[in-house]
């Protein structure tokens, strides 16, 4: 397994009464209501916080660098009753322990269990702790030089007092920049504008933002996007090195809940005037830009006068409100600018719901209209997403971090797909205990590239089924070939659940393969792994089985376009893994074999080629990499077997091309695989464009997506 220690790291701990993964939960994203309520002024605290002691001693600029590319916050929530059994951080001499006066017991009982002594923040007066109405950021500075004082008069030999103590020596106060932007106070900018206080600048002057169209947001939110850009553009960094680029987000709504004729709402009307109606639709569901809470109507004062409505309407509040201080953590731990957007690119269910049932069907006439589904999609959100926007989202960006749930990896920009175009992974913003979990565990793990090559494949087919075998065989071709002698691949049959828990328990490697059926019970039930004639649901393994750091999920329909938040890659997400694979649509059986053992022959070569070169590589450059070539295979076989375009000898050489240039991060890859192919077939370069970007528009290798934190996951030979 991985190393999650580091010595200087600072580790925050909130207990809670209630479970975060219980039933108390807001209504509308799926928050737990505990958290939201009585622990919200931690999370309002904790951007301001350093992530690691040196982050004190480091000029303006370094500290930048070092959140660009190092760990980020890392923020354990644990159920009270388990919080006197939690052993990680006992031997951590920089932790932080949040409570109130529910918790304040247990806090003091299990402070007293560790080495060194920690810092307590309390939300009230108590003579042990620190009332978080004093945490001023020079307060909290002055809190942590007394903790550095404290732990190297009770180590004073110990390397890490003598790291302390030349730090101490370099201590720098931190500039400030005079800015003449006013500091635009709304949701859309808390996030930036934190990022920015935070590297010293000082504002003209503070003010409420009242934006009445989605351009005004958009203008006012993208001032200080392009303030962090030019910081960050002055730093300098390698992309190889930076965790993303941009945060790009949008807070939803369950699923469900966007079908305002379903029965749920229809009974709920029911019970409602004309203004409650159209407000909850309007306002609360169906809103297509940012912020309609300052539109000052009859009809709106009117439908508030509802108990009903005014309940409603201040859960989706602070659920928005929460969402965006989980934002500002992730943003803060990234040194990278949050670019929301506005809400009507989850408003497009027509066509996800056609383009779902469509990729059902593998027919030729059902791909020609997936196709021209999907080209239609692609326009809808480039009609949202104006130009500006996109070029403050995409250009000149290398790593995208999505917060959102919905297929955004499928948006063509410079041509291509953003999942091809860009090194993407995703979070989903439902349910709202997981995407919070998501964000605030920021460590980051590191593995020896050895502890890559075991690797466990979880097989689950009836003897009968015709594509039981067909990865195993892929696998024993590409271990004749010389493809994979690297790995210890190993292959398990299970028939129910206990025989899954069991071999999962058994497992002690970080990479976990599922081969089987998969399937979902669309947008109000759970999706499911078919295990022998078991439909698992696999968010009940939490707790129960290990689910190593990297799960990789061949089978369909694994995080369905149109199913709900429970997909199985979420529920693999909540039982531990740090990276998953899944598939938005249904998958072929064969290609999806070829895809595996494509993947495992890249972490059989090129792995370790990468960390030979640099000394380490992410987890994220791996599968992003990937990607890349898979699609540069799609496009490429279907010249060369449906259109009989390319001889196999062209096939190779372009292929050979294409690889070299993706892995040597050649930001204009695909302008030369169009140059490549135009010379060897002996077609203008527009055409062979406008042939890939309509005719091989979806590809087999848009069925996938890479959720979770994968830039937390670092591979090196140590």
């Amino acid at each position: 397994m991985g190393n999650i220690s580091n010595t200087t790291t600072i580790h925050h701990l909130i207990p809670i009464s209630s479970s975060i993964d219980g039933d108390d939960n807001t209504f509308f994203q799926g928050f737990s209501k505990e958290v939201i309520s009585k622990h919200f002024w931690i999370f309002s605290i904790l951007p301001s916080f350093p992530f690691d002691i040196a982050e004190m001693f480091l000029l303006d600029d370094e500290r930048a660098l070092v959140r660009m590319c190092g760990t980020s916050q890392n923020v354990s929530i644990l159920q009270e009753h388990l919080f006197l059994e939690y052993n990680v951080y006992k031997e951590n001499a920089f932790v932080v322990i949040w409570c109130n006066e529910d918790t304040i017991d247990t806090v003091l009982k299990f402070a007293n269990q560790l080495k060194y002594k920690p810092i307590l923040i309390s939300s009230f007066d108590h003579e042990l702790t620190i009332n978080f109405l004093e945490l001023s950021p020079i307060a909290i500075k002055e809190i942590f030089k007394n903790k550095i004082d404290e732990y190297i008069s009770f180590e004073p030999e110990s390397e890490i007092s003598k790291y302390l103590n030349d730090l101490k020596c370099k201590e720098t106060e931190q500039n400030t920049i005079e800015s003449s932007l006013d500091e635009e106070r709304h949701n859309i900018n808390l996030p930036n504008l934190h990022i920015l206080n935070n590297y010293g600048y000082k504002f003209h002057d503070s003010v409420p933002f009242v934006g009445k169209t989605v351009d005004d947001h958009v203008s006012s939110m993208l001032k200080y996007v392009y303030e962090i850009d030019s910081i960050r553009n002055k730093i300098n960094v390698d992309t190889r090195y930076r965790k993303s680029d941009a945060i790009i987000y949008c807070p939803s709504l369950y699923q469900f809940l966007y079908d305002m004729k379903s029965d749920f709402w229809k009974s709920l009307n029911r019970k409602l005037g004309k203004p409650q109606r159209d407000f909850i639709k309007n306002v609360l569901v169906k809103i297509k830009g940012y912020s309609s809470y300052a539109t000052e109507s009859d009809s709106l004062i009117q439908a508030l006068e509802d108990p009903y409505v005014k309940v409603l309407f201040k859960e989706r509040k602070d659920e928005l409100d929460f969402q965006t201080t989980l934002i500002t953590i992730y943003a803060t731990g990234h040194f990278c600018p949050a670019i929301r957007l506005p809400h009507a690119v989850m408003l497009n269910s027509n066509l996800i719901n056609i383009m779902s049932s469509l990729a059902t069907n593998k027919s030729n006439s059902s791909s020609r209209k997936l196709m021209k589904i999907y080209i239609k999609y692609d326009s809808a959100l480039k009609n949202i997403l104006d130009n500006e926007l996109l070029d403050a989202c995409f250009k000149n960006r290398s790593q995208l971090k999505f917060v959102c749930d919905f297929p955004i990896e499928w948006l063509r920009y410079n041509k291509i797909p953003l999942m091809f175009s860009h090194k993407v992974s995703r979070i989903c913003s439902t349910p709202g205990n997981l995407l919070t979990s998501s964000i605030l565990f920021g460590a980051r793990i590191s593995f020896n590239q050895n502890s890559l090559n075991n690797i466990l494949v979880i097989r689950s087919f009836s003897n009968k089924d015709p594509i039981k075998h067909q990865l195993e065989e892929a696998l024993n071709l590409y271990t004749k070939m010389g493809a994979l002698n690297s790995l210890d691949i190993k292959i398990k049959d299970v028939d129910n659940e206990e025989d899954l828990i069991k071999s999962l328990n058994e497992f002690s490697g970080s990479i976990i393969i599922f081969d089987c059926h998969g399937n979902h019970g669309g947008e109000k039930s759970h999706a499911w792994l078919q295990i022998g004639d078991n439909k698992v649901d696999v968010w009940d393994l939490a707790k129960k089985a290990r689910i190593p750091p990297i799960a990789i999920l061949s089978a369909c329909l694994t995080h369905p376009i149109s199913g709900s938040h429970a997909s199985v890659a979420s529920g693999l997400m909540r039982c531990g893994a740090w990276s998953v694979i899944g598939t938005l649509i249904p998958i072929d059986s064969i290609k999806a074999s070829v895809f595996i053992v494509r993947l495992l022959h890249r972490i059989n070569e090129f792995v370790p080629a990468a960390i030979k070169y640099e000394g380490h590589i992410s987890w994220f450059e791996v599968v992003s990499g990937f990607f890349k070539m898979s699609y540069v295979t799609d496009i490429l076989l279907s010249m060369l077997e449906k259109d009989k375009l390319l001889s196999w000898e062209q096939y190779t050489t372009i292929h050979a091309n294409a690889n070299i240039n993706i892995n040597t991060e050649k930001t204009n890859w695909f302008d030369l695989l169009l140059e490549d192919i135009s010379k060897e077939i002996k077609m203008d370069a527009d055409k062979v464009e406008t042939l890939i970007l309509n005719k091989y528009a979806f590809v087999e290798t848009m069925a996938y997506v890479h959720l979770g934190n994968p830039e937390n996951i670092v591979i090196d030979n140590n």
